[in-house]
């Protein structure tokens, strides 16, 4: 399990993975960050204002990487960093 980390450094860590795997479940993404689904689901709506990520529900439903799409992690500006952690 992953030290509680703060919001940045978990969005952050977020899109690493989502980079990754492409697709997760937000269960699978508060037990391992060790924080609430609400939380997890506040990143994801904050994350997806600036990245090609989307949720589904459902068995087979999590936050998903469109296809095709990279993660431009590099491209987070200082506004962004900024609003992401006001989040």
């Amino acid at each position: 399990m992953m030290a509680v980390l703060k919001a940045l450094e978990r969005r952050m860590q977020i899109l690493l993975l989502l980079n990754v795997r492409r697709s997760v479940t937000v269960g699978n993404l508060a037990f391992e960050f060790q924080v609430s689904k609400n939380t997890i689901y506040r990143d994801i709506e904050t994350l997806s204002i600036s990245h090609p990520i989307y949720t589904t529900q459902g068995n087979s439903g999590g936050v998903h990487v469109i296809d095709g799409c990279m993660l431009n992690l590099n491209a987070l500006g200082v506004r962004l960093q900024r609003y992401l952690k006001r989040g």
